[in-house]
C-alpha cells in the first residue's frame, strides 16, 4: 500500500534547523558578552594603572621639589669661585694649559677681580637623578626589594636602565627610564627632569625698567638675527599693502611689550636706545587693539604680565612657526627682575650671552664684528664650553666675562661694575620647570609643573597633567 506524504512530512527538518538557529544565536551572544567582559577587564585595568601612573608621576614631581629645596641651601653657601679655583688646579696640574685654552685660565679684568667670591655653583638638580631607580636615595634601600630583585647572590644582576624618549614639538622632552620597579603589589617606573628657567629670555622683561628692558630686547633682537636667512621666512621685511601683514622682528617685540604694558596705545621701537641700554620703547598715537578687534572672536591685548608660554600665541605676529624657531629658548616663569643665567647648553643662547655683555657705545660695530668672525667666535665658544667641562659646577659670571677680556672684546660696563643694579647676567636661578613622566603597565601619565624657590618646597607657578 503507498503512503502518501502530508503536511507533517514537509515539516520534517524544522527542528534541526530550529536547533541550529538557536546554538548560532546563543554563541554571538556568548561572544559578544566575552568581548565586553574582556574590554571592561582592559578599561578598568587602564583606569587603574591610570590612577597609578598619575600619582607615581606626582611622586616624581615631589621628589624634584625636594632636590630643589636643597639645592637652594647650596646656593646660600658663599664660597670663592669654585670655577677659577678648578682652572687654577687644572693649569697647575697640567703645565699652566688647558686643553682648547690657549694660555691657561682667562684672568679677570681689575674691575671684577675683587669680585669673585660668590655662590657654590654646585647643581644638584644636575647630579642626582630623579627617577625609580635613584628612589633608595630619598627613603633608603628596603632589604625585601633587594632580595625580590636579587634572588640568587650568584645571579647576574639586571641590565642598567635604558632611558627611552618621547618626541614632542621640539625633541625629546619627556623620558621614562626602566625596568619597573615593585611599588607595593604593582610594577610601574617614572622619572623627572628639571631644567633651568631663568636660562631662558623671560618675555616680561619687556616691560620693566630701562636697562633690563633693553637688554632683554637686544636678546630677542639677537635670538631672531641669529643665522638671519635661516629666520627671514618668520619675517616680512618689505612694505605690503596691508600693514597688518608686515610682520618685521622690530613688529613682534612692540606687539609682545603691547600685550604687557598697561596702556591700550600702541609702543614705538628705537633701536639705537639700546646701545646705551636706556628703553627702547616709547608711547605711541594708535590702538594696540586694532588688529585683535577684526578677528573672529574678538579679543583685547591684556595689558598684564603672560601667565604661560602658550599666551604668547595669542600675540600679533607670534605664530606657531615663530614658536616652533624660538619658542625653546622663551620664558614667562622668572621673576619679572630675574637675570640671565649663563648657564646654558645651548648654543644660540649663549650667543645672545655674549653678545648682550658687549660694549657697542666703545665701539657700534662690535657685534657685527664677533658675527661676521667666525673662528673668533667658535674661540670664545669653545673655552666657554672648556669651562663649563663640569658642568655640574656651572659657570659664574666672572669666568664668563674673563672669556670675553681675554678674546679682546669690550664688557658691558653694568656687568664690569661690581654689584651694579643694572646688572642684567647672573649664575644661579631660582624658578625651575620639572617635567615628571610615570608608567604602569601600558598606561603613561605625564606633569609639567614650574617651581620657584620660597621657604617649603617651592612655589608652584604652573601645573599640567597630561
Amino acid at each position: 500500500m503507498t503512503r502518501v506524504a502530508g503536511p507533517a512530512h514537509a515539516r520534517r527538518g524544522v527542528a534541526l534547523l530550529m536547533v541550529i538557529t538557536a546554538i548560532a544565536i546563543l554563541t554571538a551572544v556568548a561572544v559578544e558578552f566575552s568581548y565586553r567582559t574582556r574590554v571592561e577587564a582592559r578599561l578598568a585595568a587602564n583606569a587603574r594603572d591610570r590612577l597609578r601612573a598619575y600619582y607615581l608621576a606626582r611622586s616624581a614631581v615631589n621628589l624634584a621639589r625636594l632636590v630643589l629645596h636643597f639645592q637652594r641651601q647650596v646656593d646660600s653657601i658663599q664660597l670663592p669661585n669654585i670655577t677659577s679655583m678648578l682652572g687654577g688646579l687644572l693649569g697647575g696640574g697640567m703645565g699652566g694649559a688647558i686643553p682648547g685654552m690657549a694660555g691657561g685660565m682667562p684672568q679677570l679684568p681689575s674691575s671684577l677681580a675683587g669680585a669673585q667670591g660668590g655662590s657654590m655653583h654646585l647643581r644638584l638638580w644636575d647630579i642626582i637623578p630623579v627617577d625609580s631607580g635613584s628612589l633608595q636615595l630619598f627613603i633608603g634601600p628596603a632589604q625585601d626589594a633587594l632580595a625580590s630583585d636579587f634572588p640568587d647572590a650568584d645571579a647576574e644582576p639586571p641590565p642598567p636602565p635604558v632611558p627611552l624618549g618621547r618626541s614632542g614639538p621640539h625633541g625629546t622632552e619627556f623620558k621614562l627610564v626602566g625596568p619597573n620597579r615593585a611599588f607595593g603589589d604593582f610594577e610601574g617606573s617614572f622619572h623627572a627632569e628639571i631644567s633651568d628657567e631663568e636660562s631662558k629670555i623671560n618675555v616680561n622683561a619687556l616691560n620693566q625698567l630701562s636697562a633690563l628692558a633693553a637688554a632683554t630686547s637686544m636678546e630677542m633682537m639677537t635670538l631672531m638675527h641669529w643665522k638671519d636667512q635661516k629666520y627671514d621666512f618668520l619675517f616680512q621685511d618689505e612694505d605690503t599693502d596691508d600693514r597688518h601683514l608686515q610682520i618685521r622682528r622690530e613688529d613682534v617685540l612692540i606687539n609682545l611689550h603691547d600685550w604687557i604694558d598697561t596702556d591700550n596705545a600702541t609702543s614705538t621701537f628705537n633701536p639705537l636706545a639700546l646701545a646705551n641700554f636706556s628703553d627702547p620703547f616709547a608711547t605711541g598715537f594708535g590702538d594696540e587693539d586694532e588688529f585683535y578687534q577684526q578677528l573672529d572672536p574678538r579679543y583685547r591685548a591684556k595689558n598684564a604680565p603672560f601667565d604661560t608660554v602658550d599666551e604668547l600665541h595669542m600675540v600679533h605676529g607670534v605664530t606657531d612657526r615663530w614658536m616652533a624657531a624660538f619658542g625653546d629658548r622663551l620664558t614667562v616663569y622668572s621673576a619679572p627682575n630675574s637675570q640671565l643665567n649663563v648657564n646654558t647648553d645651548d648654543p644660540s643662547q649663549q650667543l645672545v650671552n655674549i653678545v648682550v655683555s658687549l660694549d657697542t657705545t666703545r665701539d657700534p660695530t662690535i657685534v657685527q664684528q664677533l658675527l661676521g668672525s667666525p673662528m673668533l667666535l667658535q674661540t670664545v665658544l669653545a673655552e666657554i664650553q672648556v669651562l663649563r667641562s663640569f658642568s655640574f659646577l656651572g659657570l659664574s659670571v666672572q669666568s664668563f666675562l674673563a672669556v670675553l677680556a681675554a678674546n679682546g672684546l669690550p664688557i658691558n660696563p653694568f656687568l664690569s661694575t661690581p654689584n651694579s643694579p643694572n646688572a642684567f647676567l647672573g649664575d644661579t636661578s631660582q624658578t625651575f620647570k620639572i617635567r615628571a613622566t610615570a608608567q604602569v603597565g601600558d598606561v603613561e601619565s605625564r606633569i609639567t609643573a614650574v617651581i620657584r624657590y620660597d621657604d617649603q618646597l617651592g612655589k608652584l607657578l604652573y601645573w599640567r597633567e597630561e
